[in-house]
């Protein structure tokens, strides 16, 4: 999952804490931010990261978040 670490690489220093769970057919990701507000994603089997990586697209909101919190 090299697109996994491309994010990881930008969440560095960003947020508190990042919880992933990938299993055959579905993935989980829990991210604490700094302000304590929690991102919470699950996909299916045709959502898996491992399926399609775009990371960017499916975290959004939580980036730009980021973004602000930041700010």
């Amino acid at each position: 999952m090299p697109r996994y670490f491309e994010f990881e690489e930008k969440l560095r220093g960003r947020v508190k804490q990042i919880e992933v769970i990938e299993s055959v057919g579905n993935s989980k990701y829990t991210i604490l931010l700094p302000n304590d507000q929690v991102f919470d994603k699950k996909f299916s089997y045709s959502e898996a990261m491992l399926n399609d990586p775009s990371f960017e697209v499916k975290f959004n909101v939580m980036l730009e978040t980021i973004k602000l919190v930041r700010n």
